[in-house]
């Protein structure tokens, strides 16, 4: 069992406080410390207390790695003095500097007693501990992933730097969420199965443990590829999507890269969709009883049925119906071909191929060695074309290179844009 954090229990004056919190020797850890979320009210209800001389608290604060003291409690009651002497707001109609010396010099002596944590703690432990210290005014969900140590959190704070996230406003981490959200859906949905992770806190916290030392590099990728995608087609709307929404538009947009072979036009094509899609369902509220002009009673209660199951947004049930009727509505406006479920030609196939083309190269024509030969799809996988024996061509490692980059050079060409219809 670990040793308990020795404790120790001195103070700072204020004006000690202030010299080390403008030398950077105390201040607050933004890897998981929550927002600024005290009004002016608040402040001046703490330096109201101050001038009073009634007990403002305790600090709680950790001495890290560095020497630098982390404050784990009371950034708010820190900010808020900071903040005074900084003349950013009045007390009884009287700013810092134009307390007399008599006041001033109380107020600077009032003494802020603390708490060192002063033990060897890891990063974990720090977080938990903080987690903890605010159960008295609770985080939000965002606040409390964003106290997440590990791999999983280095990969969701990465994703968070696009330009998508710093398009969409922000509250109290809530695109900072947005982005773990994505990447908590990447790495446990599995569409084969129709399987979608709920994205509570408690599923936040076995994810961030299932990946703390190893997040899967691939999933990783691909969450990033989508991310890109979605920026580049929805970044005009972005606020214009409600964040509930942006789940189920992450899911479809996952799907399709994965599943269909709309690839080299998926960005326009969810672009016109959203319009569509989220159009439809701004016609009418939660409590309309009939369909809005022009939508049938048909779709009037599909629209309807993933606005009520959307009150739970966060749920692994409500996640999996919005996605499916999202997926309903796109194929009915879209034709995409699914890819085969099989990517790779089996030992079988690929021997009957060489001796059909005589153990010639179906490129060069020139001798393949067996084992060196790989096998090519000559209508290509990304566009439908299926992994069966009609399909495949053995080629040499070399010449296999030379088809797939003149396939990107012709598929790099770019989609015009799908029309848009009004919704």
């Amino acid at each position: 069992m670990a040793l308990a954090p020795k404790l120790n229990i001195p103070h700072y004056s204020i004006s000690v406080l202030h010299t080390k919190y403008k030398k950077g020797e105390i201040f607050a850890n933004r890897n998981y410390q929550r927002s600024l979320v005290w009004r002016n009210p608040q402040r001046v209800n703490l330096i109201d207390s101050i001038m009073n001389n009634y007990s403002i608290g305790v600090l709680v604060l950790y001495c890290n790695k560095k020497g630098k003291l982390e404050i784990l409690d009371g950034q708010q009651r820190v900010d808020a003095i900071i903040r005074y002497l900084n003349d950013e707001f009045t007390w009884n109609d009287c700013k810092y500097r134009d307390l007399d010396k008599t006041s001033k010099d109380e107020f600077n002596a009032y003494p802020i007693y603390y708490i060192l944590l002063e033990s060897s703690l890891t990063e974990q432990q720090v977080s938990d501990i903080f987690i903890r210290l605010q159960e008295g005014t609770p985080l939000n969900t965002a606040e409390k992933v964003n106290a997440f140590t590990g791999r999983f959190r280095d990969a969701f704070i990465k994703l968070h730097e696009s330009a998508l996230f710093n398009k969409l406003k922000n509250k109290r981490f809530r695109s900072r969420l947005l982005a773990a959200q994505f990447m908590l859906l990447e790495l446990e949905t599995n569409f084969d199965k129709s399987e979608f992770p709920s994205l509570s806190y408690d599923s936040f916290k076995k994810v961030n443990e299932k990946y703390r030392k190893r997040v899967p590099k691939d999933r990783v990728k691909h969450c990033n590829v989508i991310v890109d995608l979605l920026r580049k087609c929805l970044i005009n709307q972005a606020n214009a999507i409600p964040y509930r929404d942006w789940i189920s538009i992450y899911l479809l947009t996952s799907y399709l890269h994965l599943k269909t072979t709309a690839v080299n036009n998926l960005g326009p094509q969810i672009s016109d969709f959203a319009m569509f899609f989220l159009g439809r369902l701004r016609k009418f509220s939660i409590y309309n009883t009939s369909p809005p002009r022009g939508m049938s009673q048909k779709e009037f209660k599909k629209y309807m049925e993933y606005k009520q199951v959307g009150r739970r947004a966060i749920h692994e049930d409500s996640i999996k119906k919005r996605f499916e009727i999202i997926l309903d509505e796109y194929k009915k406006r879209y034709h995409d071909k699914i890819k085969d479920e099989r990517r790779l030609f089996t030992e079988a196939q690929k021997r009957k191929a060489f001796y059909e083309q005589g153990g010639r190269c179906s490129l060069c024509r020139e001798e393949l060695d067996y084992d060196a030969a790989e096998c090519h799809h000559h209508e290509p996988y990304g566009e439908g074309g299926p992994t069966v024996e009609e399909n495949i061509q053995v080629v040499h490692p070399e010449c296999h290179k030379k088809l797939t980059q003149e396939r990107k050079s012709r598929s790099s060409v770019k989609c015009a844009p799908a029309p848009r219809q009004p919704p």
